[in-house]
């Protein structure tokens, strides 16, 4: 038995009216270009940055603080060890004084003293060996006194007293001086030998570690010197021959301690040097060279500079005014111009040659790699309180120089005169 099958039969325009109904509705959507720069500026906004980025500023000023912190608790260290010291020194100074007098009046008890007849052998003996043990004391209790003396005496003579500050009596240094007819040798029945006086002899008794205690004692800070300085020296390249040449200027000292100074300031200087080598003006770079002149036959190279030169240097005392002076470092060159003089031969086949000069000029300023300093002198106070500084010095050049590219050498002498600034 067949099914019945129901077939409908649908026209084209029936299609269509169902397709645009169930269509009406929708709204095909936009495409805004703009949406992915709007949506990567919410996340440029959005994204979180470092911590240290977020405090980098507390965080410099904390460490600037405590930075601050550590040093004034160091620097009120020190000074705190200076004061003991100098009491210490004061105290013992005092304590022996006190000694030294006591033991000159049993001394002049045990000369007053009388004995018995029948004791008198034995009580010379007795007091003649008590007497010379008692000078032996006396003698060394005295030369202890003399050395305290003296480094407070230097101490003054090195350092003016500060307006304010109590300074300490000096009568002991008269009260217990020692006089020629009281020191005595060994031997008692000697006479004794007259003693110099202390202000013409405590500066040479005084050891390089006293002075550089007195110096750490005095120094407050960084200490700033200031001066014209001049050089003298010969110099010695790679591609020719130099001469004798002179630089000056001004340097600027700043004293970190007794011991070390930081040396730097700029110095002007004009060098001159000739190369007759066929071999280095066949190697050399030179600028501005003519072959239709001829044939090159020697160059001379004039030049201008400035030298800025830090060192650090090395004090080491022999007395209050007078120092070794060791120092190494590091100086930069700063070419100004150079000036290229150049001699040919134009015609050298012929019996009489005819040499033609040219000159080339560059005027653009440069900064070449520099040199090593090395230097060892000695510097003296005068009686002004001015110092005057002399040295010895080597400088070796750590690169090439020039339009040339020169390699240089310079040794020579160096005075400075320093005014103290701080």
């Amino acid at each position: 038995m067949k099914k019945n099958q129901n077939i409908v039969i649908m026209d084209d325009n029936r299609f269509d009216s169902i397709l645009r109904t169930k269509l009406e509705d929708y709204h095909h959507p936009v495409i805004d270009h703009t949406a992915i720069s709007v949506l990567h500026q919410q996340q440029a906004v959005t994204t979180e940055s470092s911590w240290y980025s977020r405090y980098r500023t507390e965080v410099l000023i904390g460490a600037g603080i405590v930075l601050f912190l550590l040093m004034y608790f160091l620097g009120y260290t020190l000074l705190n060890q200076t004061v003991r010291l100098t009491d210490q020194q004061t105290k013992t100074l005092d304590d022996q004084s006190a000694e030294l007098a006591a033991l000159r009046k049993e001394v002049s008890r045990l000369q007053l003293l009388t004995t018995d007849t029948v004791w008198i052998i034995k009580s010379q003996q007795q007091d003649e060996q008590i007497t010379l043990e008692l000078r032996k004391r006396i003698s060394f209790l005295e030369e202890s006194n003399r050395e305290l003396m003296a480094l407070i005496a230097s101490s003054r003579a090195f350092q003016p007293r500060l307006a304010g500050e109590e300074s300490m009596p000096l009568t002991s240094i008269s009260e217990f001086s020692v006089s020629p007819n009281f020191i005595m040798n060994d031997d008692i029945d000697q006479p004794a030998i007259p003693n110099q006086t202390l202000s013409s002899t405590h500066e040479k008794s005084l050891s390089a570690k006293s002075i550089r205690a007195l110096e750490k004692h005095y120094s407050h800070g960084v200490g700033i010197k200031i001066g014209p300085t001049a050089d003298i020296f010969l110099s010695q390249y790679s591609l020719g021959n130099g001469q004798l040449s002179i630089s000056g200027g001004i340097l600027a000292d700043f004293i970190l301690s007794p011991a070390l100074g930081l040396e730097t300031g700029i110095k002007y200087s004009e060098r001159f040097y000739a190369i007759d080598d066929e071999i280095a003006l066949s190697g050399s770079t030179l600028p501005g060279i003519d072959e239709q002149l001829g044939n090159l036959q020697s160059a001379e190279v004039d030049y201008r500079l400035l030298e800025i030169p830090i060192n650090l240097k090395y004090r080491h005392p022999l007395s209050l005014n007078d120092h070794w002076i060791a120092s190494i470092g590091y100086s930069c060159l700063v070419y100004l111009n150079e000036d290229f003089e150049y001699t040919y031969e134009f015609d050298s086949p012929s019996t009489n040659p005819t040499s033609i000069v040219s000159t080339v000029t560059n005027n653009e300023a440069k900064v070449y790699p520099g040199t090593i300093n090395l230097s060892l002198g000695m510097s003296h106070v005068l009686k002004n309180k001015k110092i005057i500084e002399g040295s010895l010095f080597y400088n070796h050049g750590i690169g090439t120089q020039g339009l040339e590219k020169t390699r240089a050498q310079y040794f020579g002498l160096r005075g400075t005169y320093w005014f103290t600034v701080k």
